[in-house]
C-alpha cells in the first residue's frame, strides 16, 4: 500500500516467510559491466558503431532494390551470396548482414516494426519507465562484521533493496497493485528527473522494515526505461523472417544473465540457420554448470502469458 493509506502504518497479522539464497547475487556497477562485456567482445571480433541510429532494416525477400537516395553501402560483412538484410543507418550507411538480433531493449518494438515483424506474436511489448531510488543508511547496510546485507525482495511492502556503494540503501519497487504503472510511447522522451513522491513512497516503505533510516529532503535516484513483456518474461526467438532473431522483453531481469543469454541466442541462430524449425521442435539447450537442458520454447515469441509474479521478479 501507499502511505497515504490509512491502514499504511498498521502491523500485519499475516505469518511471514522467507526464502535465501546464499549463492545469489547482483551487479552493483552496471556500466563498468557492461565496459568489460564490450572489451571481452571485442577480443573476438566485435565492432561497434555508437551514436548510430537504425532507421530502416529491409529483408531481400521483400525488397529488391534497398539502397535509398544518397545511401553509402558498408563493405560487406559476408562472402559468398549476397546477405539478406540492409541496415539502414540514420547517417546514410547501409550495413549488410545474414542475421540480425533485436537486442533493442525499450527500442524493440520500434526496431521490429522497421524489420516487418511481430504480427504473430502471442507477448506484446511496451516501454515502462521507472525509478530506482537511494538514500543514507550505513548503519543499516553494513552489518557488524563489515559485510553489507543481502539483497532483500520484500513483497509485503513492494520493494526490493540492497546495499549500495557507499553506505546507501538502494530501493526498487516490485510494481504493487496501488502503484500506477508509467508505461511511455517513446523512450527518448522519457524525463531523467526522480519523482519526489515516488521517491517519498519507496523511502517509507523501507522505513517500515528499518527504522533507523533517515530520509532526506531531496529525491534521490537513477531513472531507466524497461523493455516489458505481457508476463515479464523475455522472449529468445526467432521471428517469422528469416534470419532476424528477437533478444527482448527482458523486462528489468536480465541483465545479469547476458553471458548465458548470448550462448542461448548462438544456439538457437546455430541451429535455425543450419535448417531446424524451433518452432515445431525448439531447439534445447544443455547448461554446461547444472547438467540441466533449457528448452528454448518457454521463451518462444508464440506463447500465450505465462503465470509469473507479473513484476521485475520475472
Amino acid at each position: 500500500m501507499r502511505p497515504d493509506d490509512p491502514a499504511f502504518l498498521d502491523e500485519s497479522d499475516e505469518p511471514a516467510t522467507a526464502l535465501y539464497t546464499p549463492d545469489g547475487g547482483y551487479i552493483s556497477d552496471p556500466v563498468l559491466a557492461t565496459e568489460n562485456f564490450v572489451r571481452a567482445a571485442k577480443r573476438h571480433g566485435a565492432q561497434f558503431l555508437y551514436n548510430a541510429e537504425v532507421v530502416g532494416l529491409q529483408h531481400s525477400a521483400s525488397d529488391a532494390n534497398r539502397d535509398g537516395p544518397g545511401a553509402h553501402r558498408e563493405e560487406s560483412c559476408t562472402d559468398g551470396p549476397s546477405p539478406a538484410w540492409a541496415i539502414s543507418l540514420a547517417d546514410g550507411r547501409v550495413l549488410d548482414a545474414d542475421v540480425v538480433v533485436n537486442a533493442a531493449g525499450p527500442w524493440s518494438s520500434s526496431l521490429n516494426e522497421l524489420a516487418g515483424v511481430g504480427s504473430d506474436h502471442g507477448i506484446s511489448l511496451t516501454p515502462l519507465r521507472q525509478e530506482v531510488h537511494t538514500l543514507p543508511a550505513e548503519s543499516t547496510v553494513i552489518r557488524s562484521d563489515g559485510s553489507p546485507i543481502p539483497a532483500i525482495l520484500d513483497a509485503g511492502v513492494g520493494t526490493y533493496l540492497r546495499a549500495e556503494v557507499g553506505g546507501q540503501l538502494l530501493i526498487g519497487g516490485t510494481e504493487p497493485e496501488c502503484d500506477e504503472l508509467e508505461w511511455i510511447d517513446d523512450p527518448d522522451a522519457v524525463s531523467s528527473s526522480v519523482c519526489p513522491e515516488q521517491f517519498e513512497t519507496q523511502a517509507l516503505r523501507a522505513a517500515k522494515r528499518f527504522n533507523d533510516i533517515t530520509i532526506p529532503n531531496r529525491a534521490r535516484g537513477v531513472v531507466g526505461v524497461y523493455d516489458a513483456s505481457t508476463d515479464w518474461t523475455p522472449i529468445y526467438d526467432r521471428s517469422a523472417v528469416d534470419g532476424f532473431y528477437l533478444a527482448v522483453g527482458t523486462s528489468g531481469n536480465q541483465f545479469k544473465n547476458a553471458p548465458m543469454v548470448g550462448e542461448l541466442m548462438a544456439g538457437l541462430i546455430d541451429a535455425v540457420e543450419n535448417g531446424h524449425d524451433h518452432d515445431d521442435d525448439p531447439v534445447q539447450i544443455p547448461l554446461e554448470c547444472t547438467g540441466r537442458t533449457l528448452n528454448l520454447g518457454t521463451f518462444s515469441r508464440l506463447r500465450s502469458p505465462a503465470g509469473t509474479s507479473g513484476n521485475v521478479m520475472g
